[in-house]
């Protein structure tokens, strides 16, 4: 028999029903009504799911709808969510900021949140309509009721749904490349180059609009195993440059993916350390390792630090990819091979024996409507261009970064 509503201390506008004395755990996405009052409305959610919400309450984040929690990451502050758009099928990942200190959560905490959700709007707004790379549905802030009836503030960004999951049919097929290798444990060279390559031509895309993502792993790197198509995902540690020369501080990231410069602890070159990263993850494809492995951090260091790796004898690939690992993992960060070389390599591969079989076109066709010609490829130095505001945005986003963690981000360039 039911029971008096309960009231949500998330806001007034939902209810849940008790049964026996039990909260009902509604499934997200399960077929389920929320019950009709004088205070609330009626509410359906459609799809098919296998996980039920932790969270006692249904939570709702403007028109989107919160249902399970992702693993916390850095910075701290923030709690991503999946995410379902109100009166559609369409999910999203929604990730939040309480401004209010918490426990565990500090004020520079909650500045660094801030700075971390501004910089990837920034960032995707200036690589809309890429290929294979997410896509970003705005940021606004909301005012929620505390367990106390206290009024406090959140900012919330929206980006695509990039993590797999039971609610929509359209989502179960997704995965990314570190959860592809542990479940089919081995791939061929022919398709690690395939698969190489389209995150190679994502990658030139970025670097020549001047931004360096800075956290490249096989994580951060989303297939469909239905379509075979990559997507990029989470640029919040990503940086703009105004000059090829320009170093970059140094941040937080997976050590397994770090590039001698990085482990130095002082400020780089972005692009040689992203690919850096990219040689980790060809070289993960290969060989299903890493070439950098140890049981703590000061020998991971010392591996990475000297350059010293093996090439596997019992998973043979081919001269080629040898070759293209070598040049990658070459210490001096200057003279290491380029997105757009190793690209242009693996394009004339023979284990791709036609046009027809690449998993992307070449850069050059200067027809391809996914990857633009030259002519809309963005030189230095950077200008004002239909963009503008979004870059004096951004630049707003580091000056606020610098003033507040000035330790961090010193002021240093490369030399001529």
């Amino acid at each position: 028999m039911n029971k008096k509503p309960t009231p949500n201390p998330l806001g007034p506008s939902y209810y849940l029903v008790s049964v026996r004395n039990t909260p009902v755990r509604k499934r997200f996405g399960a077929k389920g009504n929320w019950i009709k009052s004088e205070f609330t409305f009626q509410l359906t959610i459609q799809g098919m799911a296998t996980c039920p919400t932790r969270s006692k309450y249904i939570k709702q984040v403007g028109k989107y709808l919160l249902g399970l929690p992702l693993a916390k990451n850095s910075p701290k502050a923030i709690t991503s969510w999946i995410a379902r758009e109100d009166g559609t099928s369409n999910f999203r990942i929604v990730r939040i900021i309480n401004l209010v200190e918490d426990v565990g959560i500090t004020n520079e905490e909650i500045q660094k949140g801030k700075v971390f959700i501004q910089n990837e709007l920034y960032l995707l707004q200036l690589l809309e309509g890429e290929p294979g790379i997410m896509k970003h549905y705005g940021m606004f802030r909301d005012n929620v009721d505390g367990q106390n009836n206290n009024c406090y503030s959140r900012i919330c960004s929206v980006v695509d749904c990039y993590v797999p999951h039971d609610f929509s049919p359209a989502y179960r097929s997704l995965t990314n490349l570190y959860f592809y290798m542990k479940e089919v444990k081995r791939i061929s060279e022919e398709e690690a180059i395939r698969l190489f390559i389209q995150c190679l031509a994502i990658l030139v895309r970025v670097h020549e609009m001047h931004i360096v993502h800075r956290d490249l792993t096989m994580s951060n790197y989303v297939l469909d195993k239905r379509t075979g198509q990559i997507q990029l995902v989470n640029f919040g540690m990503g940086s703009l440059l105004t000059h090829e020369k320009e170093l970059v501080p140094i941040q937080p990231g997976s050590p397994l993916y770090f590039s001698p410069e990085i482990i130095k602890g002082r400020p780089h070159l972005g692009k040689p350390a992203d690919m850096w990263a990219m040689g980790v993850i060809f070289y993960g494809m290969l060989y299903s390792e890493f070439p950098f492995y140890a049981c703590d951090l000061p020998s991971l260091y010392a591996k990475i630090g000297s350059g010293t790796y093996k090439i596997p004898i019992n998973k043979p690939a081919s001269p080629k990819s040898v070759r293209i690992i070598e040049g990658i993992f070459n210490l001096n960060p200057e003279e290491r091979l380029t997105c757009q070389q190793v690209l242009d390599d693996l394009l004339t591969s023979p284990l791709l024996v036609t046009p027809s079989l690449q998993v992307v076109p070449s850069t050059d066709q200067t027809d391809s409507e996914n990857y633009p010609g030259p002519k809309t490829i963005r030189r230095f130095p950077l200008s004002y261009d239909s963009k503008g505001e979004v870059r004096l945005k951004y630049a707003e986003v580091m000056r606020y970064q610098r003033l507040m963690f000035p330790s961090q981000n010193p002021p240093i360039t490369a030399a001529s």
